[in-house]
Protein backbone atom coordinates (compact mmCIF):
# COMPACT_ATOMS: atom_id res chain seq x y z
CA UNK A 1 0.00 0.00 0.00
CA UNK A 2 1.08 3.23 -1.13
CA UNK A 3 1.99 5.88 1.55
CA UNK A 4 -0.35 8.81 1.99
CA UNK A 5 1.93 11.76 1.07
CA UNK A 6 0.66 14.78 3.31
CA UNK A 7 -0.80 17.68 1.41
CA UNK A 8 -0.03 20.97 4.14
CA UNK A 9 1.80 21.35 7.39
CA UNK A 10 1.32 23.79 10.07
CA UNK A 11 4.52 24.14 12.07
CA UNK A 12 3.72 25.48 15.54
CA UNK A 13 6.60 27.46 17.25
CA UNK A 14 6.24 28.10 20.42
CA UNK A 15 8.48 30.90 22.48
CA UNK A 16 9.35 32.59 25.42
CA UNK A 17 12.15 35.22 25.76
CA UNK A 18 13.77 33.99 22.13
CA UNK A 19 15.14 36.97 20.86
CA UNK A 20 18.42 35.91 19.95
CA UNK A 21 17.03 32.35 18.13
CA UNK A 22 14.08 33.28 16.64
CA UNK A 23 14.95 34.78 13.46
CA UNK A 24 17.12 32.37 12.74
CA UNK A 25 14.93 29.25 13.10
CA UNK A 26 12.15 31.15 11.05
CA UNK A 27 14.39 31.65 8.14
CA UNK A 28 15.70 27.97 8.47
CA UNK A 29 12.71 27.12 8.48
CA UNK A 30 10.81 29.23 5.69
CA UNK A 31 13.92 27.93 3.44
CA UNK A 32 13.15 24.12 3.90
CA UNK A 33 9.85 24.69 3.59
CA UNK A 34 10.66 26.58 0.31
CA UNK A 35 13.24 24.42 -0.80
CA UNK A 36 10.87 20.94 -0.21
CA UNK A 37 8.05 22.80 -1.74
CA UNK A 38 5.73 22.44 1.41
CA UNK A 39 2.17 23.62 1.47
CA UNK A 40 3.10 25.10 5.18
CA UNK A 41 1.72 27.95 7.41
CA UNK A 42 4.51 28.37 9.87
CA UNK A 43 2.70 30.02 13.89
CA UNK A 44 4.98 31.95 16.51
CA UNK A 45 3.39 31.55 19.58
CA UNK A 46 4.90 34.20 21.91
CA UNK A 47 3.94 33.00 25.77
CA UNK A 48 4.52 36.58 27.72
CA UNK A 49 7.59 37.46 26.57
CA UNK A 50 9.48 40.25 28.34
CA UNK A 51 12.15 40.81 25.10
CA UNK A 52 11.94 41.48 21.69
CA UNK A 53 10.55 37.94 20.94
CA UNK A 54 7.28 39.53 18.82
CA UNK A 55 9.08 42.00 17.02
CA UNK A 56 11.90 39.76 15.74
CA UNK A 57 9.37 36.99 14.70
CA UNK A 58 7.48 39.77 12.84
CA UNK A 59 10.15 40.74 10.57
CA UNK A 60 10.57 37.70 8.76
CA UNK A 61 8.76 38.80 5.24
CA UNK A 62 6.69 35.53 4.51
CA UNK A 63 3.33 35.35 4.34
CA UNK A 64 3.35 32.29 6.04
CA UNK A 65 4.60 33.01 9.34
CA UNK A 66 1.89 34.33 11.24
CA UNK A 67 2.50 35.75 15.35
CA UNK A 68 0.09 34.87 17.83
CA UNK A 69 0.83 36.55 21.74
CA UNK A 70 -0.77 36.77 24.84
CA UNK A 71 0.26 38.11 28.59
CA UNK A 72 1.03 37.04 30.95
CA UNK A 73 3.49 33.84 30.25
CA UNK A 74 0.97 30.55 30.46
CA UNK A 75 3.88 28.03 30.06
CA UNK A 76 4.96 25.86 26.88
CA UNK A 77 2.09 23.58 26.86
CA UNK A 78 -0.60 26.10 26.92
CA UNK A 79 1.64 28.27 24.02
CA UNK A 80 1.48 24.43 22.08
CA UNK A 81 -2.07 24.11 22.47
CA UNK A 82 -2.64 27.94 21.36
CA UNK A 83 -0.71 27.05 18.00
CA UNK A 84 -2.62 23.96 17.22
CA UNK A 85 -5.76 26.03 17.93
CA UNK A 86 -4.74 27.86 15.21
CA UNK A 87 -3.15 25.61 12.42
CA UNK A 88 -5.39 24.93 9.50
CA UNK A 89 -2.89 22.54 7.79
CA UNK A 90 -3.49 18.51 7.04
CA UNK A 91 -0.60 18.24 9.84
CA UNK A 92 1.26 19.56 12.70
CA UNK A 93 4.60 20.17 13.70
CA UNK A 94 5.60 21.56 16.54
CA UNK A 95 9.59 22.77 17.27
CA UNK A 96 11.22 24.22 19.89
CA UNK A 97 12.41 28.53 18.92
CA UNK A 98 15.97 27.45 19.34
CA UNK A 99 16.08 24.87 16.78
CA UNK A 100 17.38 22.61 18.82
CA UNK A 101 15.81 20.13 16.36
CA UNK A 102 16.09 20.81 12.95
CA UNK A 103 13.27 20.93 10.45
CA UNK A 104 15.22 19.47 8.31
CA UNK A 105 14.26 16.00 10.27
CA UNK A 106 11.12 16.24 9.67
CA UNK A 107 10.08 13.59 7.07
CA UNK A 108 6.38 13.47 5.70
Amino acid sequence: MAKKKATSLSIVIPAYNERAHIGTTLKEVVDYVNHEGIDAQIIVVDDGSKDQTVEKARQIADKRVSVVSYHPNQGKGFAIKTGVKHATKDLILFLDADHSIPVSHFKD
